[in-house]
């Protein structure tokens, strides 16, 4: 059995201490049934060496470096502005998706690499709307109005790749920036077309048999069929697709949306062998359980979550890094298991990180899970930096106008040269074409741990946001994911803002303290994990059909 219920920690207390100096985030007669994944059960609780880099000053360091037209040096700029495009009759932009890789053209600007720049500065607050340009308008442009296909793609002129990720992957990073951007009223307005495309799709993914089924490898937007390629499938496109469309549904209530999500979930939840191909199915794990959460839908959580910390079983070898490279804990990260010894990514580790950390909201089963396993990757990814890495244990390509390191290595190799772990990439790895193996396009994620990931006062203990990369998320209060990976019970200061706060934990399912101000401290029990949720004091709360409810808001799910 790959899921495996915790036992339960201490006793019922004799009395809830809402007015102790500190507060007790452990078990309790009501607390939340913790829920194992076999996968992070094989974790170091606390990794080795423990670095935890600032990612949010990361990020805001990529940003500066990459959005910078007039940068001087070797392989720079990064970023170039195109005259015209043919989408929006205005300009447009690219972003170089290895550096050295200097084909500045319409057909080379990657919206896997430029919109998730964008995305990034929108999600640790960098305001790439202003200035000489509006980097978020410009988005627009991989909107593929002037040759019919109206979806947002990868390229800038596209009918489709015929592979399913290389065209969901884009259509998703554009509606979270329209969600992170509420006022551009076209980017809303693109979101709601592409949806219904995409609702189109859906309907036409069926067998033989007329029963849905997403086992192809992409779809022919000229033919409207689905279409195999002969070598591989890609069903977790249903994933990608689920989170499209319910995003849709939650923003512009058509039905047809929430039908084409819940087809997705369905033949997700009907399926026996691992889907995974690339990115998408944590997408659709997170919005199974959303859906399971907020309008009672029974999709099989367990068995999808399990996919995602598992193997594939429809591209051999890929999944999730469980082992110790040379010196360093290397568990977390995502790639292949198989490719000479191992080979994760920064780009699917940092976008995995992103779509499932939001599960401990509606799902807090799995809060101790998630806080263990975010630890581990959270402290892994540095690893894709050449400065974190012995000069030997890298293979980037030589490139010094990149100061502050914030373009990081495209993957971590288990070993390279006889060195374990290497920072590496294909380009030099197997010769075809950018002068380095520095991956624009894979650093371009770093806002997905640099939104929502802040150390505490006790290192190893995050303090991890969980509402920043939900998007599209229904009105909620701020929420926070703390996991203890220690031995002994740890005390963990939180600074608040904004007045008196009811802190609500989520998983003892407590009132931990009814009118907190300035600062908490929190003591977590061993090995487990506190959600704490901060209400405004003055709101009136209740449990409602075992949710945890302040002034009509769900602020726990049960």
């Amino acid at each position: 059995m790959n899921f495996t219920k915790l036992s339960l920690l201490g006793i019922v207390q004799a009395s809830i201490l809402l007015y102790y100096p500190f507060s007790i985030c452990q078990a309790a007669s009501l607390m939340v049934d913790q829920y194992n994944i076999e996968a992070v059960q094989q974790m170091p609780n606390l990794p080795q060496p423990l670095h935890i880099r600032n990612w949010k000053k990361l990020t805001q360091e990529y940003i500066h470096f990459v959005f910078n037209p007039e940068a001087k040096g070797k392989y720079l700029p990064l970023v170039w502005i195109l005259p015209y495009s043919d989408n929006t009759g205005k300009p447009c932009f690219g972003i170089s998706s290895y550096v050295g890789d200097n084909k500045q053209s319409t057909a080379n600007a990657e919206g896997i690499a430029a919109l998730s720049s964008v995305l990034s500065g929108e999600l640790v607050g960098e305001n790439l709307q202003s200035g000489k340009y509006n980097y978020v308008k410009m988005c627009e442009a991989f909107y593929n109005r002037h040759n019919g296909t109206d979806l947002v793609l990868n390229n800038l002129d596209s009918a489709g790749s015929g592979s399913f990720w290389y065209d969901i992957w884009p259509q998703i990073l554009f509606d979270a920036i329209s969600y992170k951007c509420p006022n551009s009223i076209s980017m809303r307005n693109i979101m709601k077309r592409s949806s219904l495309q995409w609702a189109g799709v859906t309907s036409k993914m069926v067998n033989g048999e007329g029963k849905p089924d997403f086992n192809y490898t992409g779809f022919n937007f000229k033919t409207r069929k689905p279409v195999k390629n002969g070598k591989w499938t890609e069903p977790d496109s249903a994933a990608g697709i689920a989170w499209i469309e319910f995003a849709a549904w939650t923003r512009f209530h058509n039905p047809a949306f929430l039908t084409s999500a819940k087809t997705c979930e369905s033949f997700l939840s009907q399926e026996s062998i691992n889907p995974l191909y690339e990115n998408l199915l944590p997408w659709g794990v997170v919005t199974a359980a959303r859906m399971n959460a907020e309008i009672h839908t029974h999709y099989p959580l367990n068995k999808m979550l399990n996919w995602c910390f598992g193997t594939s079983a429809v591209r051999p070898g890929w999944g999730m890094i469980e082992q110790k490279w040379g010196h360093y804990d290397c568990y977390g990260l995502i790639g292949s298991t198989t490719d000479h010894g191992g080979y994760a990514f920064a780009m699917n580790s940092f976008a995995q990180a992103g779509a499932l950390l939001p599960i401990v909201r509606y799902a807090p089963q799995y809060a101790t899970a998630i806080g263990k396993w975010m630890l581990n990757l959270t402290n892994a990814a540095r690893l894709f930096y050449s400065n974190q890495l012995p000069a030997s244990h890298n293979f980037g390509g030589e490139w010094s106008a990149d100061p502050l390191d914030v373009i990081a290595c495209e993957g971590l190799r288990v070993s390279w040269n006889g060195d374990s772990p290497c920072a590496t990439g294909d380009p030099l790895t197997y010769n075809w074409g950018p002068k380095t193996n520095l991956a624009v396009y894979g650093s371009s994620y770093c806002g997905m741990l640099g939104a929502v990931v802040q150390t505490t006062n006790v290192p190893g203990i995050l303090k991890l946001d969980c509402l920043k990369t939900d998007f599209d998320h229904g009105t909620a209060f701020p929420t926070y994911l703390f996991y203890n990976p220690y031995s002994v019970t740890k005390r963990v200061k939180v600074i608040l803002t904004g007045g008196r706060k009811l802190l609500y934990d989520a998983v003892s399912r407590k009132i931990i303290n009814k009118s907190a101000a300035k600062q908490e401290w929190l003591e977590i029990a061993p090995h487990s994990a506190c959600l704490l949720v901060e209400i405004p004091a003055a709101d009136k709360h209740n449990m409602v059909n075992g949710n945890f409810v302040a002034n009509g808001i769900v602020a726990a799910y049960r």
